[in-house]
């Protein structure tokens, strides 16, 4: 029995290189979209793991499940497991849970 499941949290900054590539894509709707837009719906058709195949965990050699996905200025921050968690705000890479544990110190 397993005891329990890989969680990953991904931050990208969605001003940087990577994130403003020309990605190709299905479909006429998506040429209509922003960078960032284009960036969110690849993430969500779960074809991050092919971009960043360093980076993304497997569990069980399969990919992660995208679960939660937040978009804030400069950032896209990415929730990935097995299943869905809540996030432990004092292991958690993101910003405003950082800061809300900071503050709470």
């Amino acid at each position: 029995m397993k005891s329990g499941t890989i969680i990953q949290e991904l931050l990208l900054n969605v001003h940087s290189s990577f994130c403003k590539r020309e990605w190709c894509e299905k479909g006429e709707k998506q040429q209509r979209l922003s960078s960032t837009e284009r960036l969110k719906a690849i993430c969500w058709d779960g074809l991050l793991p092919e971009l960043l195949p360093e980076i993304c965990l497997k569990e069980d050699n399969k990919p992660l499940i995208l679960w939660e996905m937040m978009g804030m200025s400069n950032l896209l921050h990415l929730k990935m497991g097995g299943y869905d968690i809540k996030l432990n705000h004092e292991l958690s890479v993101h910003p405003y849970l950082v800061l809300d544990s900071m503050s709470n110190n």
